[in-house]
């Protein structure tokens, strides 16, 4: 059931809350969620003003009356914080209060206000120059009377305060802006902060020079700051004379990099961050973003460490022990010192290349361990390998890996990765039908001539399998054939394996040897991720 205000309980729940904190307003009331509602609240006292006047409460005045003395103690205020007083254009720059407007009325001029609160402002010399007075040339005059004798002039807020002919307004309307007439005029613009600055800064240099020279060496910051006639601190002084120590993690790592062992573009990027520049400027020259940049540089401080170690292992290397000509060029221009980018330019070849190559002849490449292996199966089966093998797989192990010798021979490195594929399969197979076929194409025993070219097929090495698909027969009648043969020459021949001739190759053995294959051609070594 509802309450039912009286004026009595509403004026008593008004008191209540004002002892709390003063005069509410509607929003307040509401966003606190107090009872009675603003609606009730009205409803019974005609007004929300007038509620809080029954309750002995007056709405606080929402504009400031400002008086003179309002005026100079705000004055005296803004200007001990800034040091100095304040034309209007800062003031209304600074949003400060009251308005200038406001001001104008209380005083008849702005200097009268600014004398009021203990300020000193210069008095107003515009007020003198006569119409017509004005023109390009005049203004530039103006500007060159006033400015100092190194050729600079003070800025155009210290050109505003002081009041000086032409007004801002006067040389903007001749020239533009205050800083094309000072450019027109063959001045430079030296705030007095900038000027000060640069005053300083030169002390500085010069202090730093006096205790160079007494100390026979630059002065660490402890030595400098243990110097009784130190213009400054050696943390302010150093961030002003030592910049290095301004620079990014990156730039420090890059300055300890040796160009020479850089590839371009990565080279110029490196070169140009060191001197200074951003990587956003270098990005935009490039045609790519900051980050590209950023990553590139990062990866570029690895590669070069790792192409400075190539450089140092080549010194050991006998050039006349290699075979292509290519790689004993890159060797022998490594061992002069020749920069990478030189070597790139004489071979055509991209640094990738270049630097995969070398690490062929420093440390032969996985696949010719496995070539190895593959040679020795071989010599335990010689039957599996044709002589024409045994001669590439020979010249391939002196070659050292399957790229070197594709580029020595001019060939597709595909082809010779399918090659070395088959004889690892080859090498593999067990010779279930081999040493019989061989035994009768020997004349060991009699044969039907229309299984000889099978029986030549499988003294090869070939499967079984194979063999009927190449010459177009019938497997199950080709193998009935060779088995019923085999019974009737078995006294011949000898005993043979009983299992069918198919040739199973080790798939695990050519899954390692793609493996390495891969390993090779990009570079790094497949046992350390095997």
């Amino acid at each position: 059931m509802s309450r039912k205000w009286t004026l009595e309980a509403v004026l008593a729940v008004l008191r209540e809350a004002g002892r709390e904190r003063g005069y509410w307003t509607k929003r307040a009331w509401e966003t606190a969620k107090r009872r009675p509602s603003t609606e009730t609240i009205i409803n019974t006292c005609g007004s929300w003003v007038e509620a809080w006047a029954m309750a002995g409460y007056e709405r606080p005045s929402r504009v400031r009356r400002w008086t003179r003395d309002t005026i100079v103690a705000e004055f005296r205020a803004v200007g001990s914080r800034y040091g100095r007083w304040l034309t209007t254009e800062e003031w209304k720059t600074g949003h400060h209060r009251p308005d200038v407007a406001i001001v104008l009325q209380h005083f008849s001029h702005w200097r009268e206000a600014w004398e009021a609160a203990g300020f000193s402002p210069p008095p107003n010399r515009r007020r003198f120059a006569p119409r017509g007075t004005w023109n390009p040339s005049a203004v530039l005059d103006a500007l060159r009377a006033h400015a100092r004798s190194d050729g600079t002039i003070m800025g155009v807020n210290d050109w505003s305060r002081q009041a000086y002919q032409p007004m801002l307004r006067t040389i903007a309307h001749y020239w533009g802006s205050y800083t094309k007439a000072v450019q027109a005029a063959g001045l430079r613009i030296e705030t007095d902060a900038q000027r000060q600055s640069r005053i300083a800064h030169a002390e500085w240099q010069r202090a730093f020079d006096n205790l160079t020279q007494r100390l026979g060496h630059p002065p660490t910051q402890q030595e400098w700051d243990a110097w009784e006639d130190r213009p400054a601190s050696a943390a302010t002084v150093w961030k002003v004379l030592h910049p290095t120590r301004r620079r990014t993690p990156l730039q420090h790592r890059l300055m300890t990099i040796d160009l020479r062992y850089v590839a371009e573009p990565r080279r110029s990027w490196m070169a140009a961050y060191r001197d200074g520049a951003t990587l956003a400027a270098i990005g935009a020259r490039a045609g790519v973003t900051q980050e590209w940049v950023r990553q590139s540089l990062q990866r570029g401080v690895t590669e070069s460490q790792n192409t400075a170690d190539l450089y140092d292992a080549v010194q050991t290397l006998d050039t006349r022990q290699l075979v292509d000509p290519t790689t004993r060029t890159i060797v022998e221009a490594m061992q002069d010192g020749e920069p990478l980018t030189a070597i790139i330019n004489a071979t055509g070849l991209s640094a990738r290349e270049v630097l995969q190559l070398v690490r062929q002849v420093l440390q032969p490449p996985v696949i010719a361990a496995s070539l190895r292996r593959l040679a020795e199966d071989a010599e335990r089966h010689p039957i599996l390998w044709t002589d024409a093998d045994y001669r590439w797989v020979d010249e391939l192990l002196r070659a050292g890996s399957p790229g070197v010798y594709a580029a020595q021979q001019g060939i597709d490195p595909t082809i010779v990765r399918r090659r070395l594929k088959r004889l690892h399969a080859v090498a593999q197979r067990r010779p279930v039908w081999v040493a019989w076929a061989r035994a009768l194409l020997d004349g060991r025993a009699p044969f039907p001539e229309e299984l000889r070219p099978v029986l030549e097929s499988l003294a090869t090495g070939e499967s079984l399998r194979h063999v009927v698909k190449t010459l177009g027969r019938d497997y199950a009648m080709t193998h009935a054939a060779l088995r019923d043969l085999r019974d009737r020459t078995a006294v011949a021949v000898g005993s043979v394996d009983d299992r069918p001739g198919r040739a199973v190759p080790d798939r695990d053995m050519v899954r390692a040897l793609r493996h390495r294959l891969y390993a090779t051609d990009h570079g790094w070594n497949a046992q350390d991720r095997e």
